[in-house]
């Protein structure tokens, strides 16, 4: 139950317009999980404070443009 060493040796090359797509594609990803999960907090102290009293949040259904479940 040591502690492991892991050598990172991939990357990713890609040219500016597809890095973009990437970064969209992140985005994206991340309203959604937002939307459903609540706001991510990048302020490890607030982070840390937050998860002491808040309960683990339950996952709601996607909804369309309408507000309607899909």
């Amino acid at each position: 139950a040591g502690r492991q060493d892991v050598k990172a040796n991939q990357r990713i090359v890609m040219n500016f317009y597809t890095a973009k797509r990437l970064l969209t594609a992140l985005g994206m990803t991340i309203q959604r999980h937002e939307q459903t999960f609540g706001a991510i907090e990048l302020d490890v102290r607030r982070r840390a404070g937050a998860a002491q009293h808040q309960p683990f949040p339950q996952p709601q259904p996607p909804r369309g443009p309408q507000g309607v479940v899909e």
